[in-house]
């Protein structure tokens, strides 16, 4: 009768988190057969757990749950299981597939090593032209790879991969003469936060460029259509300059210090073949610039109609020049993830709240100081006009809640026909 058996193989006691695992992925717990040892037996684990494997029959399943997969252990553990057809091998909380490319009945072609690699996430006893096919075997897949190493015969993979990662402490020189990169502290969890910090400072990149391509495509937009409707200017030049030089600047520089989103680390990899602007952000950053355009093109019209009485366009301009600056901080607010605004917190990013505070002040400063209010050719608003603008000013936000619930609609749908 064939029997799933587990070997707990540890320097000490198991967590109680690793029995979860096995739970989580097997069920009910099968046979166990306990190998504890300390941490001055290593190669008495090793041996008592391939005394354990030569008396299972062949037909078992056999699972081993470990603490052990580093260090020298690694290679002797790894080998004494990938003799058996089925071994799963639980380390801390991840299950992982052993793939022995040793101990084949016959050598895996290429292709079968393709098909290896998307089912596999652990290979155990490779050899150093091994692990070069395995780093082609992901490249032909389509995936971007990393490889650490630190031997002599680590240096073709190292040179191979995408990234070659090099060990700063123990690695050959040679090892560190092929690979991309010297790890220093020769940590791996210091890979995985350099993963999330370069996906952090991508997304801040993302973010600054959709901010200011949309503000600027918005400045372009109230200026060419009131030229093409043979409107007066909304804007003078001297406006214009503020709001690049101030109330884009500020938010553009405080979004490049935005912190990374709590879910930087679940998303799945970025393909190759994807631009910056990939993922719609493109036509989002035309839809919100023509947005930020007509919202100052309504301020300026509802000024110069409604307060200017025909005499002049101070008011018109004054209230265009004061939508486009505050509608453009009040967007910056939207460039910081991809998600609902609501899910996360607006004081999040202290950097892009001080540039807003700062950016409104000075705003406020220009209109309502009369020697700047002279410089830059506007007047001082009445309260009902601060209102008008005020509620334009805070139209990005509803609509690009609407342009984001619209995308996740989509993306889902799409989805779901895969």
């Amino acid at each position: 009768m064939r029997m799933n058996r587990i070997i707990l193989a540890s320097h000490g006691s198991l967590s109680a988190g690793m029995l979860d695992t096995v739970q989580m992925v097997m069920g009910d717990l099968p046979n166990v057969c306990a190998v504890a040892t300390t941490r001055d037996e290593t190669e008495n684990i090793v041996q008592k757990t391939s005394r354990l494997l030569d008396s299972f029959p062949p037909e078992d399943t056999v699972y081993i749950l470990t603490d052990m997969l580093n260090g020298s252990v690694n290679n002797d553990m790894l080998s004494l299981v990938a003799k058996y057809p089925e071994i799963t091998v639980i380390c801390g909380m991840n299950a992982c597939l052993v793939l022995s490319i040793a101990d084949a009945e016959e050598p895996l072609t290429d292709e079968e090593l393709e098909q290896a690699a998307k089912r596999c996430t652990v290979f155990a006893r490779v050899a150093p032209e091994h692990k070069v096919r395995i780093v082609k075997a992901y490249q032909n897949g389509g995936h971007i790879v990393a490889m650490t190493g630190d031997g002599v015969n680590d240096a073709p993979a190292l040179k191979a991969a995408d990234i070659g990662c090099a060990m700063g402490k123990n690695g050959t020189e040679v090892a560190k003469g092929a690979a991309d990169m010297i790890l220093t502290d020769d940590n791996f969890a210091t890979i995985v936060e350099a993963v999330r910090e370069g996906r952090s400072i991508y997304d801040n990149i993302r973010k600054a460029i959709h901010f200011l391509l949309s503000s600027n495509i918005g400045e372009i937009i109230t200026i060419f259509a009131a030229m093409c409707f043979g409107w007066a200017t909304p804007l003078l030049p001297i406006q214009l300059l503020w709001v690049n030089l101030v109330t884009d600047s500020l938010p553009a520089i405080a979004l490049g210090l935005d912190p990374a989103e709590k879910d930087v680390m679940e998303r799945p990899p970025r393909k190759q073949e994807t631009t910056l602007f990939g993922g719609g952000m493109g036509s989002r950053i035309v839809v919100e610039g023509m947005m930020i355009g007509m919202l100052a093109l309504l301020a300026f019209g509802i000024g110069h109609v409604y307060f200017d009485h025909g005499q002049g366009y101070t008011v018109g301009r004054t209230m265009a020049f004061a939508v486009l600056s505050l509608s453009q901080l009040i967007h910056a607010f939207n460039m910081r993830t991809e998600h609902s605004l609501f899910h996360i917190s607006v004081l999040g990013n202290p950097f892009l709240v001080g540039a807003f505070l700062a950016g409104v002040a000075l705003q406020a400063g220009v209109i309502m100081l009369a020697p700047l209010a002279a410089v830059f050719k506007v007047c001082p608003l009445s309260a009902v006009q601060w209102l008008i603008v005020s509620g334009l000013a805070f139209v990005p936000l509803p609509v690009v809640e609407l342009e984001k619930w619209k995308d996740r609609l989509l993306n889902r749908r799409r989805e779901q026909t895969l």
